[in-house]
């Protein structure tokens, strides 16, 4: 076995040293790869001994891992740690990993942190939770954190769909969660933000569409690509809404997944689990927010925004222009159906890496949806 550690790192110049030398006696080499530092990230970590690689400006975690990688497989390492250069991660527990993949045969090894649900931000605590169980129900197999950085791989075996999954799953959630929110009460805001005639021809039409269609269901495919996907990821699920208070969503391919919202409690249910939280209040802030005037300019002020005709659809890509989006994102493209102004497909570009396409066909328009579809379990 030989072994490096890969160390992405982003202005984290007051910890990498630490960091570096800590992990030092552990493995072969230490890789710290600087995602476009402007703090001397690079300096530090080349003085505490590290090799260094340096991606031209700041890519995403993602990106600086895929050249780690490179690096590590053209210098024929056989096993990959990676671990944050935050200090979040105890170099000493690298020998538990070790120990781990000796005993088991693993071929990825997990550092799994304790979560307390009382300590904890309410959206990471959940967040981490609903992933790790979606994740477990995927691959077959428990996964206790899957958005650990903390892990130990075999390089022959990084390929295929959990390469990506596992870490992407839970923004995934977050997304599926914000779908119907995002089409009834951003896109207005967005397309309020510019003033040429066809946006406003656009923004009038979803302003009707609105009022005129106060519930729906149909299906939705999301294709999910990355550069560490060896083929495409397709979800194929149907859904309901009742406007933007109540929508039942229902992944049945490749696995089963069911996500219900009712006003104030959101139920992500994996096989024989249900995950429970109350968002209500996250939800109508979100919603407060998006229908105060004052959000226009801070969407220009985060995101250019363009707008085109696309054969049978309106078309709209939203660019960040701050680094807070930036960190996180490359660009979304909404596609509105020009004649009822619904929307058609949603595609997130982002820095972890992966593309997804959601493709949403509405097939019933101000359906009597049954109560049940939108039944949750709320916290006792």
């Amino acid at each position: 076995m030989r072994t490096c550690a890969l160390i992405p790192a982003y202005n984290e110049a007051s910890y990498i040293a630490d960091v570096v030398k800590g992990t030092q006696p552990h493995v072969e080499e230490v890789v710290v790869i600087d995602d476009g530092s402007d703090d001397g990230t690079e300096q530090v970590a080349r003085a505490a001994g590290a090799t260094c690689l340096r991606l031209p400006r700041n890519c995403g975690k993602a990106s600086a891992l895929r050249l780690g990688i490179e690096f590590a497989r053209a210098q024929n390492f056989t096993h990959v740690i990676t671990l944050d250069g935050d200090g979040q991660h105890l170099p000493e527990d690298i020998p538990g990993l070790f120990r781990v993949a000796k005993e088991t045969g693993a071929d990825l090894v997990i550092g799994a942190r304790s979560f307390d649900r009382d300590s904890m931000p309410r959206s990471r605590y959940y967040s981490n939770t609903i992933g790790s169980r979606v994740a477990s129900s995927l691959v077959g197999h428990e996964i206790r954190d899957s958005q650990s950085g903390f892990r130990l791989f075999r390089l022959d075996k990084l390929h295929g769909r959990f390469a990506t999954w596992g870490r992407d799953v839970a923004p995934r959630i977050r997304m599926l969660r914000g779908l119907f929110l995002l089409a009834l009460t951003i896109f207005p805001a967005l397309l309020a933000a510019q003033s040429d005639d066809l946006l406003n021809r656009i923004w009038e039409g979803v302003q009707q569409a609105q009022k005129k269609y106060t519930s729906s269901c149909g299906t939705i495919i999301e294709t999910r690509t990355s550069i560490l996907m060896v083929k495409p990821l397709v979800l194929r699920g149907k859904f309901c809404a009742d406007g933007t208070k109540r929508f039942a969503l229902e992944y049945f391919e490749p696995s089963k997944m069911r996500i219900r919202f009712n006003e104030d409690y959101l139920n992500v249910t994996t096989g024989s689990k249900t995950e429970v939280m109350e968002v209500g209040g996250n939800v109508r802030r979100a919603q407060s927010y998006f229908s105060r005037e004052s959000s226009i300019g801070n969407l220009k002020k985060n995101f250019t925004i363009t707008v085109r005709e696309d054969g049978p659809d309106f078309e709209m890509k939203l660019v960040p222009r701050t680094d807070n989006f930036r960190r996180r994102l490359n660009y979304l493209v909404v596609k509105l159906d020009k004649r009822d102004f619904l929307l058609r497909s949603l595609e997130v570009d982002g820095k972890s890496g992966v593309n997804s396409v959601f493709v949403i066909d509405v097939n019933s328009l101000n359906p009597k949806i049954p109560a049940e579809t939108f039944e949750v379990y709320k916290p006792k």
